[in-house]
């Protein structure tokens, strides 16, 4: 019976609010129906051309729609003004997802129209989320949008000014902003696995759960708790948020608690310790997963393998205090209690554990995209849910399409937080903050490896309080996690670190959204709801941590550091020891042989140390300080040589083409452009680029005969700013390098100083310097710098120049994403451009100095061509007789002012270029390379540190390679170090 009391309109919602929530329903609906289209490659399907950008603009305005639709703020009167909101943010979104194709090429310029939008859609955004976050992610974001408008102005900020127009342009309308990666994991991944989880719901899974819970461990001694334990984990591995996992599971586990004997503030804390873990726990990882496997550049599947162990400690460690704290307090479930058998409920309940079936199945073995995955274990559980019942209830079909509208309003939260997630990433890469915040955090942690974890496990729990595990975790991969692996330390254990202690936040005061969310549920104190003890179980917890961070540096292997999936079974190596499962697991011991572990009773055998776990005495040092000795790693793990690696290390080994940035280089070029895409993604996370002593590491797995000819790597200088910058960026690089060779000749007998190409009236003066006031071997030189081919007449005298001193040019192939696949398109796609772009861009800059005549005009100019000749080794029948007959398709021109007029046929002068092994571990490109330059034409090279390992692979698949080619020793000794000996006359 109603209150006569309460007015109408305080007891139902008004007309306006209905309208509200209905417009939000359909926009969810709508975002549902666009992520299993774009998923499931609708578009392509028929014929509909979108790129990926589109669609992320797509949802991140139906997100903003349904963000200030659903939680208005304005009463009475004032409400049309979140309507006007919902209005202008999904405007905003829409213009830049319908006329993004044009708006890639007109942003450059920042025109009005785009620069209004930006502004609108960054300010709108960042509303969004302080409506569905709090003030907490909110007023990171606002900080950071205040740097990078204020920065400049700082004493420790950047050293140039950012304009507010291209500010707000990048973060909103670039693809390393808004609509950059997190919104691209959130609107693709994490929405299927959000869609799985709600299919789940309204079909009973959480039910199951707990019956399963009960079923499992109800009858053990603390059985309430433990049902906490389980039950938690089991939907907070599939919910994403821990705040939701309190609130769906400890509904029931708490007052059960309760009513068993456990404490107000005892209960809070197991249930919000317990559902804090499932942000850790596969699959979703509380949406962090997905993330992860995207930053690293790895495969889903090796993240899930990566949190087995970890998620495995974090609940044991919880269900052992557990049974302590009710042993010791003689607490039981309560009598009233019926505890079910679990062959029953798994009985009454299969149809909810097929779709896990089908989830690991697809993704573990047949290898589907983990989006795809989650749609089909939705699907068959929506199909299951309808037909087979549980406790006596089916699904019914309107149960299943509300999963739709649902799932749109549950990932508001998320696809908001990634939007804004993508502005931090934006100001740090346009500013350079990031490179900055890593160098000056591994100078803090001055070498040491612990200091620097210490450092980034306070920085995990401060950053994070407040904020949801997606947003926590998106921020300290961007600040954090870099310095990590700059450190030396594993890429997957360094982001499962930070991870796990951004996740910390959830029950660390202040903030604690988790505890308080217990504590409100349980009516304990919210400042007062910790486990007793729990902070030294959770200090014990860190072991394990800490433990794979330092065991993923030197067993990269086992966490899948290359993106390949190793045996399970090896990711758990470490734990074959009883006393490796118990929580009071000891640190690490110091020292210890290098070489497999052995299984010893009663003791944890440990790794080697890292080279940040040593002492200090023996500790690599950067080379101001004391130069790193050599060291011959060719041994055994009792310390005997290893016969065949001693003997292919006797022979000299010259690297010719690999890529550093001296550390005073690096430092010039983030004060001169900050950073961009390039840099970020292939050479500032590359630990071996920038820090010596990784370098050193490296280099020392192939014992003393290897050394390296130093150069800087691409983009070329050129894209880095104004003539005047690419040359005094070159200038310093020289003389860093040359620095580097003066302190190290046993590591480093040279260097190859790089030619401003849009510098013409500067380009023989800076060779000069380079080679006769520095001692460069040669100069590199990139092709189709800003347009431009390697035949122009003002390259000229850098040729004349180069011919006349006697010195190489390394040719390096330079082709941006901008050189579209098709002429209809704006840009290349799939990284096409570099894959096989590079090798057609070596081949035509060979082609035009050939058929330019350079090497008749200039008889001594040599060219070295970087990654074996390009396509030219295996196109000899189109080089030789295939242009034999140039002409026949063209005009005269090409036959009289080109071939005709050589001096000698074509095919010779392809023939004396030189070409290098980096291969990519390619044994044929380096076959077809010696037998179509000749054994004097070919030098060692292996392009490192750009591979999946970051240094070691390709220098350990070259050399592999060139030791099993069936030809002389005399042969491989010209190709190791005896032909660039000789072409640049290097004293060996």
């Amino acid at each position: 019976m109603s209150d006569p009391t309460v007015p109408d309109a305080e007891r139902m919602p008004s007309a306006i609010d209905r309208a509200y929530g209905r417009g939000a329903t359909l926009l969810a609906g709508l975002m549902s129906l666009a992520a299993i289209a774009f998923a499931l490659d609708v578009p392509r399907r028929i014929g509909l051309q979108l790129y990926t950008e589109q669609y992320l603009a797509l949802i991140l305005a139906l997100t903003l729609g349904i963000a200030f639709l659903k939680s208005p703020r304005f009463p009475g009167p004032w409400r049309a003004i979140d309507a006007l909101l919902a209005a202008l943010g999904f405007g905003a979104a829409m213009y830049i997802a319908v006329r993004y194709p044009v708006l890639v090429n007109e942003l450059v310029y920042r025109p009005l129209d785009g620069t209004i939008i930006s502004v609108v859609l960054t300010l709108l955004a960042t509303e969004a989320v302080r409506r569905a976050t709090g003030w907490g992610l909110t007023l990171v974001v606002v900080g950071f949008l205040i740097y990078g408008l204020v920065g400049h102005l700082l004493p420790f900020g950047m050293s140039r000014q950012i304009l507010p127009d291209r500010l707000f342009i990048y973060v909103a309308a670039d693809t390393n902003g808004m609509i950059g990666l997190p919104l691209m994991v959130a609107a693709t991944v994490v929405y299927a696995f959000i869609l799985m989880g709600q299919v789940l719901e309204k079909s009973g899974g959480s039910a199951f759960f707990n019956d399963l819970s009960l079923a499992l461990v109800g009858r053990a001694k603390g059985g309430a708790a433990k049902i906490a334990v389980v039950s938690s984990f089991l939907f907070g591995s599939v919910s994403g948020s821990a705040v939701a996992n309190v609130v769906a599971s400890g509904v029931v586990t708490i007052p059960m608690m309760k009513k068993a004997g456990y404490k107000p503030k005892v209960a809070a804390a197991v249930e919000a310790l317990a559902s804090t873990g499932g942000q850790l726990a596969p699959p979703i990882m509380g949406a962090a997963a997905f993330l992860m496997a995207e930053f690293l550049q790895i495969s889903y599947a090796t993240v899930v393998l990566a949190a087995v162990i970890p998620t495995l400690l974090y609940y044991g460690s919880i269900i052992l205090y557990v049974h302590v704290h009710a042993s010791a307090n003689d607490l039981s479930i309560p009598a009233d209690v019926e505890v079910p058998r679990a062959g029953e409920v798994l009985r009454d309940g299969w149809h909810f554990v097929l779709p896990f079936v089908i989830l690991i199945w697809t993704l573990f073995w047949l290898n589907w995209r983990p989006e795809l995955a989650a749609l089909a274990a939705a699907a068959s559980l929506a199909v299951l849910a309808l037909f087979v019942p549980y406790r006596g209830e089916r699904a019914r079909v309107r149960d299943i399409l509300a999963v739709l509208p649902g799932t749109g309003v549950a990932v508001v939260e998320i696809i908001a937080i990634s939007a804004v997630a993508g502005i931090v990433i934006g100001v740090l890469n346009i500013t350079g903050l990031s490179f900055s915040l890593t160098l000056s955090l591994v100078k803090l942690a001055e070498g040491s490896v612990f200091v620097l974890l210490l450092i980034a496990a306070l920085v995990s729990i401060v950053l994070g309080m407040g904020m949801p595990t997606v947003g926590v975790y998106v921020l300290l991969a961007s600040l954090i996690g870099p310095a990590l692996i700059q450190a030396g330390l594993d890429p997957v254990a360094s982001h499962m670190f930070l991870l796990y202690f951004g996740m910390l936040s959830m029950i660390t005061p202040p903030v604690a959204l988790a505890s308080f969310t217990a504590a409100s549920m349980a009516r304990a104190n919210p400042m007062g709801d910790r486990v007793p003890g729990g902070q030294d179980g959770l200090g014990r917890l860190s072991h394990p941590v800490h433990d794979r961070v330092r065991a993923g540096a030197r067993h990269a292997d086992r966490l899948g550091r290359d993106g390949v999936e190793r045996d399970p079974r090896r990711c758990g190596r470490g734990l074959r020891h009883r006393r490796d499962l118990r929580l009071d697991v000891p640190p690490p011991r110091r020292g210890g042989a290098a070489g497999p572990r052995r299984a010893r009773p009663r003791r944890a055998v440990a790794d080697p140390p890292l080279s940040g776990d040593q002492p200090a005495s023996q500790r690599p040092r950067h080379p101001r300080r004391s130069p790193a000795p050599r060291r011959h790693l060719a041994v055994g793990a009792g310390g005997e040589p290893i016969p065949h690696v001693t003997e292919f290390l006797k022979m000299k080994k010259i690297d010719a083409f690999n890529h550093i940035w001296p550390e005073k280089f690096f430092e010039a070029l983030i004060a001169e452009i900050g950073t961009m895409t390039a840099i970020t993604k292939r050479s500032g996370d590359v630990p071996m680029m920038t820090n010596l002593d990784r370098r050193f590491e490296v280099m020392d797995m192939f014992g003393p005969e290897y050394q390296q000819i130093l150069s800087l790597a691409s983009p070329p200088l050129e894209k880095f700013g104004a003539p005047d910058v690419a040359v005094k960026l070159g200038r310093i690089g020289s003389e860093e390098m040359a620095k580097l060779c003066q302190e190290h000749p046993d590591r480093f007998p040279g260097f190859i100083g790089t030619v401003p190409v849009t510098a013409p009236d500067r380009m023989v003066e800076e060779c000069r310097h380079a080679v006769e006031d520095l001692g460069a071997l040669g100069m590199q030189i990139f092709t189709n710098v800003e347009g431009r081919p390697m035949d122009l007449a003002e390259f000229e005298p850098l040729y004349e120049y180069m011919a006349s001193a006697g010195k190489p040019l390394w040719l390096h192939p330079a082709r941006a994403e901008n050189f579209a696949d098709y002429q209809s398109e704006s840009r290349s796609e799939y990284e096409i451009w570099w894959t096989f772009g590079w090798p057609y861009e070596t081949s035509a800059a060979m082609a035009r100095l050939v058929f330019s005549k350079m090497f008749d005009k200039y008889p001594g100019l040599t060219v070295i061509t970087h990654h074996a000749g390009g396509m030219v080794p295996f196109f000899e029948g189109r080089v030789g007789p295939g242009w034999d007959q140039m002409g026949k398709r063209t005009s005269d021109r090409d036959l009289s002012v080109a071939r005709t007029s050589l001096k000698r046929p074509h095919l010779e002068y392809f023939k004396e270029f030189y070409a290098d092994t980096a291969s990519f571990g390619s044994r044929k490109a380096i076959e077809h390379a010696i037998e179509f330059f000749g054994e004097d034409r070919v030098v060692f090279a292996s392009d490192a540190p750009f591979d999946p390992e970051g240094g070691p692979m390709y220098i350990r698949e070259t050399i592999e390679i060139v030791d099993a080619l069936d030809i002389s020793e005399e042969l491989r000794a010209k190709i190791y170090h005896g032909n660039i000996a000789a072409l640049t006359g290097l004293k060996l």
